[in-house]
């Protein structure tokens, strides 16, 4: 009957609240109940599409199967040797991914004024230097997951990575990651003395041997 949509909704939420808390690395307990959860709705929505709970079971459903996208890379990365990002996903078999150069000052400058869909035209329009696509885990379960990818060498410099849906992407696209990254050799560490100032230590970034003759700016 249209009043067992309810029950079906209630169990979906409850089922939705078990798969948020699946742990895949500690084990398979709650990976499909994400997917039990759609189930239920679908068959709600098909029993009796135009009661209130069926409506209640949509909504649920389609948050669900939102597609959800996030990058991380390390804040710098040894110039001109390959790296690694971790990309993480949901609901998506394939991602299309690109690295553009940017400047810093002009960076920081787009990101302080402009809003959220500007900024990322901004970022499409830098030359791409390279572009790519990856396969992404996709067990039918609608759980995240995460997985490594690739990075090319890059020569020193400020970089931003994209990740998107679609091949080609635009501002309005719903699913757009980025994060920005520098090619360097250079590393560092700093110590903080007793008097409050600081000793910075510049090392090469593969090897951690010292770095000479450099001329560092402090602001």
């Amino acid at each position: 009957s249209p009043h067992g949509t309810w029950i079906a909704w209630t169990l979906a939420g409850f089922l939705r609240d078990q798969g948020s808390a699946y742990q895949p690395l500690v084990s398979g307990r709650h990976q499909w109940d994400l997917r039990s959860a759609v189930e239920l709705c679908d068959e709600a929505v098909r029993n009796h599409p135009s009661s209130a709970g069926a409506e209640n079971c949509r909504l649920l459903a389609e948050a669900i199967r939102r597609p959800s996208l996030r990058l991380t890379t390390e804040q710098a990365v040894a110039s001109e040797k390959p790296s690694l990002a971790l990309v993480g996903a949901t609901g998506l078999r394939s991602l299309h991914l690109r690295v553009v150069r940017a400047d810093e000052e002009k960076l920081m400058e787009e990101s302080a004024y402009n809003r959220p869909r500007e900024f990322m035209s901004y970022l499409l329009s830098l030359k791409n230097k390279k572009k790519w696509s990856i396969n992404l885990p996709d067990e039918g379960d609608f759980q995240p997951h995460a997985m490594e990818a690739a990075l090319p060498p890059l020569p020193a410099g400020l970089w931003v990575l994209i990740a998107s849906a679609e091949p080609e992407p635009s501002q309005n696209d719903s699913v757009l990651a980025f994060t920005p990254f520098w090619s360097t050799r250079i590393s560092y560490v700093s110590k903080r003395n007793d008097d409050g100032s600081y000793d910075y230590f510049f090392l090469e970034r593969e090897t951690g041997l010292p770095l000479k003759g450099l001329k560092v700016e402090n602001w």
